[in-house]
């Protein structure tokens, strides 16, 4: 028996196909393989020079398991397409990767070994497939010096990946794919493979270009430009019934889904090829073959990438990590019963088993001790002898029979203690898990309170234009006042905000109110202002931009209001810091992080977001969703009244400058960010929080001795997570102030004090050593 091992070099799973001693080809077929061979040593006869076609015939059955690999071998690479059978369940694979649930800034994919049988009969493979044809090919390769030029075929019918009829596809530029062959990485096995893919999760079409073949001076041998700034590939498009091909594979039924990364590297390239009316249209894919070397790095960079996305989306980390452990607890779940159920069984056939030892040990020494003298005797003839021998033989019986027993007593004391490792593996598992899943649980609902509470106020058409004009008529009303040495400051209200009571989030806080929310508008249209001739420069290094005005939000009557103030003094400098933002291609969407606060993300759509399409790069377009609002009403004033108020220190600001890419991708674009500060909301007050804030914060894990808006911020939200911590719970009162509640959390030993409206009043680390603490866990009383 031969066993021919199918692979593609660097790319794909591997599968085992056992075979006779060879096979023949088809009669009028002049493709070398199998027993059809040159030299009697396996190598291939024919001239690519003249025939670059023949360098490889796409197997049309096996789909990614057979991908063949092509050269430039003389300047041209080739392959032949085979069309006469094709195992409808490819078909079926879009379908099955469509209803799979998606795995965030994953592919999603099945690979060879995902879709067909372990083993395959060789009547299914055609005849031109052995290693010595591709062994030959490569060392021709190598000797002309284009071994690292080399690519890995792999041809479907159109329609086994387009929705549209195949007889459009020809006369479009591009035409959509739902199935890609490609590349990816398997950060399991930390390799390369090919799968057929979705072009993304968020994209799940794809358009790819539709190239047109044209005929060469050799009848169905055609020349195809499939690579930019490469030579066009020879194909030749083969109706010969493949040798011995009678009942070729077929797609499992239960076809696994993966997941996968996308390669650092968009080296595969696909392509419908129009052979006009002479064939149907055929998909191609061409993935480079790369060396162990490069995989190695791909593969290295692929997961470094990920984790930095996954640093980027702590919610899909949280949620992946989550899924991971419940596939963990299944598995120790599954295992901790198999084990206790075998324990049992076991447990009660081990008894028995050493039972039979026992009696049979007892049978043995009974029976020799009975006829001791004569086993011993060492007759060798005589009279005797036979009653010798038949002595020892059933002593020989005695002795198997216990042989026998103590043997099945080890081999289920064996599987007994095997068990029993597995259960207390498994209780291990579980216990480990169960707490893990605790804490990523508890990771994910922060995480996803934090999306919540990130709120951006954006403004459109009728809104806007108000805004601007109000904006403008605060600019004309100031402009020309001198206020550098001024302790007056003039400004002006521009518009209120109000809370919806969808703007209700978890916790029954309000958008805006205990959580921020900010304004934003591109810094162009801002009245007065003049953009620097060193934009880029600015941006590049997070620089400062001087603004004429500066927006801030205050509590006005009962609501939050934003108001306009000129800028340029002492009491309210012009210059507005700098902040990076950076582009998600996953999502589409730009961000930045302000200060190092975790709720303060800002993030902002392209104006112009471009449309999913693949062309030969390989890559596609995330899918752009736009970020809504749904928690606050913006009503701008009907008319802007300047006042001047005296200011005795310098105002405290929060708004900053974002640089982000403009939509067309030739520079910079700043946009100018306000922040409210939600510390004074209804259970905080920045007054009471800075009150405690030197002598306090470090109990709740804040280090940092400055006091600003990002300190406190830090230390508001300290409190607010202790105070939603699962171990916190109400207990007693604080004795200085009447009708308190203290929430304590005996994990950390911290307490919160609360007034009887809810208003935080000041929070602290409990010596455990004190009179304090042993006052007010054992009678209730903090004081």
């Amino acid at each position: 028996m031969i066993k021919y091992r199918l692979y593609a070099p660097n790319d794909g799973d591997t599968m085992t196909v056992d075979g006779g001693g060879g096979w023949d080809s088809p009669v009028n077929d002049d493709r070398k393989g199998g027993n059809d061979r040159d030299d009697g040593k396996g190598g291939s006869a024919v001239d690519f020079s003249k025939n670059p076609e023949k360098q490889a015939i796409v197997n049309p059955y096996l789909a990614i398991a057979l991908p063949m690999p092509v050269y430039p071998i003389f300047g041209t690479p080739g392959f032949t397409i085979n069309t006469i059978a094709i195992e409808t369940g490819l078909a079926k694979i879009s379908a099955v990767i469509s209803s799979a649930l998606p795995v965030a800034g994953r592919l999603l994919g099945v690979t060879v070994g995902a879709m067909w049988p372990s083993s395959t009969a060789p009547s299914s493979l055609d005849s031109i497939y052995n290693q010595a044809h591709q062994q030959a090919l490569a060392q021709l390769a190598a000797q002309q010096g284009v071994l690292n030029k080399g690519y890995n075929v792999t041809a479907m019918p159109a329609g086994f990946v387009s929705s549209l009829p195949v007889s459009e596809i020809k006369s479009l530029p591009t035409a959509p794919a739902s199935l890609l062959a490609q590349s990816v990485v398997n950060t399991e096995l930390s390799q390369r493979q090919l799968a057929l893919t979705q072009p993304t999760t968020n994209v799940p079409v794809a358009n790819i270009p539709v190239v047109k073949a044209e005929k060469t001076a050799v009848p169905g041998v055609y020349s195809a430009k499939i690579i930019a700034g490469e030579p066009a590939f020879q194909i030749k498009v083969d109706s010969t019934k493949p040798a011995l091909a009678q009942n070729p594979p077929k797609v499992k039924d239960d076809v696994q889904v993966s997941s996968f990364l996308s390669t650092p590297v968009a080296d595969t390239h696909h392509a419908f090829i129009d052979f006009g009316s002479d064939h149907e249209p055929v998909y191609v894919s061409l993935s480079k073959i790369v060396t162990a070397e490069e995989e190695k790095k791909q593969v290295a960079e692929a997961k470094r990438r990920e984790q930095e996305w996954l640093l980027r989306h702590p919610i899909t980390a949280a949620e992946r990590k989550l899924t991971e452990i419940h596939q963990v607890i299944s598995f120790a779940q599954q295992l901790k019963e198999s084990s206790a159920a075998t324990i049992s069984g076991k447990t009660k056939t081990v008894a028995v088993y050493q039972e039979q030892v026992n009696t049979a040990a007892k049978n043995r020494d009974n029976f020799y001790n009975q006829n001791r003298g004569l086993l011993s005797a060492g007759i060798t003839g005589g009279p005797g002898y036979p009653i010798y021998l038949a002595l020892w033989q059933t002593m020989n019986n005695f002795h198997q029979a216990y042989f026998r027993a103590n043997n099945a007593l080890e081999q289920e004391s064996h599987v007994l203690n095997q068990a029993r490792s597995d259960l207390a593996k498994a209780e291990q598992l579980l216990a480990e898990n169960n707490l893990l899943q605790v804490e990523t649980e508890r990771t994910l609902a922060e995480e996803k309170e934090i999306k919540r509470n990130r709120v951006n106020v954006s403004t459109f058409g009728t809104v806007q234009t108000q805004l601007s004009t109000l904006l403008s008529a605060f600019y004309a009303a100031t402009f020309g006042s001198t206020t550098s040495i001024s302790q007056s400051v003039p400004s002006g209200a521009l518009a209120s905000f109000s809370y919806k009571s969808q703007g209700m989030i978890g916790s029954g806080k309000i958008v805006g109110k205990d959580v921020d929310i900010l304004f934003s508008i591109p810094v162009k249209d801002i009245p007065g202002y003049k953009s620097p001739t060193n934009l880029d420069d600015l941006a590049k290094k997070n620089g400062s931009l001087d603004l004429p005005i500066r927006l801030a939000f205050s509590d006005e009557n009962g609501e939050r209001v934003l108001r306009a103030f000129k800028a340029g003094s002492l009491r309210v400098p012009s210059s507005v810091r700098g902040v990076a933002g950076s582009y998600d291609k996953n999502t589409g969407i730009f961000s930045a992080k302000i200060d190092g606060v975790s709720s303060r993300l800002v993030l902002e759509n392209p104006a112009f977001p471009p449309t999913g399409n693949v062309g030969n790069t390989g890559n596609t377009a995330p899918d752009y969703k736009a970020l809504l609002n749904t928690g606050i009403d913006v009503k701008p004033v009907d008319k802007i009244t300047v006042t001047v108020t005296p200011v005795a220190e310098p105002m405290e600001f929060d708004d900053y400058i974002i640089w982000t890419p403009t939509a067309d991708g030739s520079g910079v674009e700043p946009i100018y960010v306000v922040f409210n500060d939600p510390l004074d909301s209804d259970r905080f007050t920045r007054k009471q929080l800075d009150k405690k804030y030197l002598k306090h914060a470090k109990d709740f894990g804040i280090v940092d001795t400055r006091k600003n808006s990002e300190t406190l911020t830090k230390f508001r939200d300290a409190i607010i997570t202790h105070l939603e911590e699962k171990e916190t719970f109400e207990k007693g009162t604080y004795l200085l102030v009447k009708d308190s509640k203290v929430f304590f959390n005996p994990k950390t030993n911290n307490v919160v004090v609360m007034d009887k409206d809810n208003k935080f009043i000041s929070g602290w680390k409990l010596d455990v050593d004190s009179q304090q603490y042993k006052n007010y866990v054992n009678n209730g009383v903090l004081r």
